[in-house]
C-alpha cells in the first residue's frame, strides 16, 4: 500500500535518485530538483511503499503576476513529480497529486489560488495525459526548453480545485 507523508530533510538524497532516474532525459534535474526540495517555503511529499521512497511532489506557492492583478491572488507552482519507473501505472502519481491538490484546497482557504501551474516537456505523453486527467491544460507551448533541448510547455489547472482519484 502507498501512503504519502510530507517530505523530511533527511529525505533529500532520496528525492535525488529518483529526480537522476525520472528526468535524466531532459538535464541534470537530479542536483537542481534537490535544491528545490531544500528551499524555504517549497511543500515536499514522499510516496513510500513500505521503507521504500518511491515517489515525491514538490510544491511552491508564488504571488501573481498576471495582467489582471490582485495583491492577495497566487499561483500554485508544481515544481516536480516523479515516480520511480518500477511503481509507474500503479496510482501513485495518482496519491501524489491527490495531496497537492489537498495542500492547494488548504492553502485556498487562506489565499486565493489563481491557478496551479506546472511545466512539461512537450513529447512526455504519458506525463501531459497524467496532468489532463486532473484538470490541467496546456496553457504556452512556447514556455522555453529543458536543458537537453525538449520543448518545455506550460500547464494550467484554473480554480475551482478539487480533489479526485
Amino acid at each position: 500500500m502507498i501512503v504519502v507523508k510530507p517530505g523530511l530533510p533527511e529525505n533529500q538524497e532520496l528525492v535525488e535518485e529518483i529526480s537522476s532516474q525520472a528526468f535524466s532525459k531532459y538535464g541534470d534535474y537530479g542536483t537542481l530538483i534537490p535544491k528545490f526540495f531544500a528551499t524555504k517555503g517549497v511543500h515536499s511529499f514522499i510516496a513510500w511503499d513500505g521503507d521504500q521512497a518511491v515517489g515525491f511532489a514538490l510544491m511552491g506557492f508564488l504571488p501573481w503576476t498576471g495582467a489582471d492583478t490582485s495583491d492577495d491572488w497566487w499561483i500554485a507552482d508544481l515544481l516536480a513529480i516523479a515516480v520511480d519507473v518500477d511503481y509507474r501505472r500503479r496510482r501513485v502519481g495518482t496519491e501524489l497529486m491527490k495531496k497537492v491538490m489537498q495542500l492547494v484546497q488548504e492553502m485556498s482557504g487562506w489565499r486565493e489560488i489563481k491557478e496551479i501551474q506546472l511545466t512539461s516537456a512537450s513529447d512526455n505523453e504519458p506525463a501531459l495525459k497524467f496532468f489532463k486527467g486532473f484538470g490541467f491544460e496546456v496553457k504556452d507551448r512556447f514556455h522555453g526548453k529543458y536543458s537537453s533541448g525538449q520543448d518545455a510547455w506550460r500547464l494550467v489547472h484554473q480554480a475551482p480545485f478539487i480533489v479526485d482519484g
